[in-house]
Parts: structure tokens; C-alpha cells; sequence
């Protein structure tokens, strides 16, 4: 199973495998709240950017970033910072 929390939420047990997804690392947070950072899956600075100015509204805001999602995931995929962790994500 799959599960979205906000990074500034409390840890669980049940949170399992951690994985960050955001282009910069967000501020006030300790590295050992994650187990993975994938900044290449966050959203592009300039999709931010061209969507807060209003040049796009919420739906081409949504297809550019599934648009680069998909690039990125054709390269990427998630690595453990710290290979003792054994917990890895259940998808559902």
C-alpha cells in the first residue's frame, strides 16, 4: 500500500518505508525522518514557478508534472541512504 503523509507529520510504525519527494529538502527536518530522497520525482522548480505566476492553471499544471514524472522515472529508481533498513514499500 501506498500512503501520503506530510513530511511534517509525526513518524508511525506503521508509516513503513519513507520516501521524500520533494525537489528541495524541506526546512527544519532531520534526515533520519526518511529512509529515501527522490528529489528527481518532486516538481520542477520552473512548473512551481510558471503555476504560482498564474502563466497555467491547475490542469496543465497537472499534465506537465506527470509529464516529467514519467522522464524521470524511465532513470530513476528509489535508493536506501542507509542499507540496514530493511522496511521497503507494499504496493496494494
Amino acid at each position: 500500500m501506498v500512503k501520503t503523509k506530510s513530511i511534517y507529520e509525526p513518524a508511525e510504525a506503521s508509516d513503513g518505508y519513507r520516501v521524500l519527494v520533494m525537489h528541495y529538502w524541506p526546512r527544519g527536518v532531520a534526515k533520519d525522518k526518511i529512509d529515501v530522497w527522490q528529489k528527481e520525482l518532486g516538481t520542477p522548480p520552473e512548473l512551481i514557478e510558471r503555476w504560482k505566476s498564474k502563466r497555467i492553471g491547475w490542469p496543465q499544471f497537472q499534465r506537465d508534472y506527470i509529464k516529467a514524472l514519467k522522464r524521470c522515472l524511465l532513470y530513476t529508481s528509489p535508493r536506501p541512504r542507509d542499507s540496514t533498513r530493511t522496511r521497503m514499500p507494499s504496493f496494494a
